[in-house]
């Protein structure tokens, strides 16, 4: 069984693995290439590989393009692979991927009430290796506690594995222009778009204004800075920013703590005025002047005093993280600290 070979070959401290038609199956063990053992790869081992790894639409995928990506997962382990399968060339390579997560310390209940609602878009920003796409694995795993759905995972399967590969569809970047209509998207129920660039914003709208939720990853500096970026996108195209502040529905910047301890997160939950605001007042002089509902937004001083609250950060820390300094230090006054 495939699950049971790809753990015997990590716990030969190797974290890649080559299949290969007509050849032995080779394993790499501090960066030097060994053979596992002596059998050789044969057809129906070939075989045997897909059915146990590849869903039916990647096997499609396999066929007509001759490579596919995705991410293998059960209970103990996970691997990233890619399949080719193109004239005489029948090969298959695994990764390990690693299963340590930062505790990304959301505590903010409006943002998990949001994610009940089956439809509209939901951005997550930061700056690049700031534990976005482990965000958005645990936000996709928070969903499912309100009901089963369908997810499809646009990502290098590298950057954002998930568990539960019975209800995920990994379907790379080589589908991300594919049109909307595409029998790709048949039966699925959100969208994880982990590229940290937001292209064909129009189509992640459409599916969107569908009734699906949309997860879009982007690199940025905070929440303002999310929807500036969004906004240039739209430039000389009213209808499509009026489009996608209709659809809006969170927004979330996350900034890791030193040391990988945590995260700190400035967050806004939009309702329908909200909505109505950042439609009409294009220009974002101010974002507090466009929140309608304080109880819907969380600046990130406020995280950050729940992390020191907390113990997760010390004062130091705090200030360095914090993107108003002098509020901050109001804030610390009024709790004596």
């Amino acid at each position: 069984m495939i699950s049971i070979l790809l753990q015997q070959i990590k716990n030969r401290q190797s974290q890649e693995v080559q299949f290969r038609l007509g050849h032995k199956t080779l394993v790499q063990v501090e960066r030097e290439w060994t053979e596992y053992d002596d059998h050789v790869f044969s057809l129906s081992d070939w075989e045997d590989l897909k059915d146990f790894c590849l869903q039916n639409n990647e096997k499609v995928t396999l066929e007509t393009k001759g490579f596919v990506q995705g991410v293998f997962s059960d209970p103990l382990q996970s691997w990233s692979f890619s399949f080719t399968e193109w004239k005489d060339c029948l090969r298959a390579h695994f990764s390990w991927l690693n299963r340590e997560r930062i505790d990304n310390q959301v505590q903010f209940s409006p943002y998990f009430e949001s994610l009940k609602k089956k439809s509209g878009l939901h951005i997550v920003g930061g700056l690049k290796r700031n534990g976005k796409s482990t965000l958005l694995s645990e936000i996709i795993s928070e969903t499912r506690k309100y009901s089963p759905e369908l997810v499809a995972v646009h990502a290098p399967p590298a950057t954002l594995s998930m568990s539960h590969l019975d209800s995920v569809v990994h379907l790379g970047l080589e589908s991300l222009n594919w049109e909307e209509q595409h029998p790709i998207y048949d039966g699925i129920d959100s969208i994880v778009v982990d590229t940290n660039d937001i292209q064909n914003l129009r189509k992640w709208i459409k599916f969107a204004e569908e009734g699906r939720t949309v997860f879009l990853s982007l690199s940025a500096q905070s929440v303002e800075n999310i929807l500036l970026q969004i906004k240039s996108m739209c430039e000389n195209q009213i209808a499509l920013w009026s489009r996608f502040c209709h659809q809006l529905s969170s927004v979330i910047y996350q900034k890791k703590t030193l040391g990988n301890q945590g995260s700190v997160h400035e967050i806004w939950v939009l309702q329908k005025s909200d909505q109505k605001n950042i439609e009409n007042k294009f220009m974002l002089n101010n974002l507090i002047e466009l929140i309608s509902d304080k109880n819907t937004y969380q600046s990130l001083n406020q995280s950050i005093l729940q992390s020191l609250v907390r113990r997760k950060i010390d004062i130091k820390l705090a200030f360095e993280l914090s993107d108003d300094i002098e509020a901050l230090d109001q804030s610390l006054k009024k709790l004596g600290l």
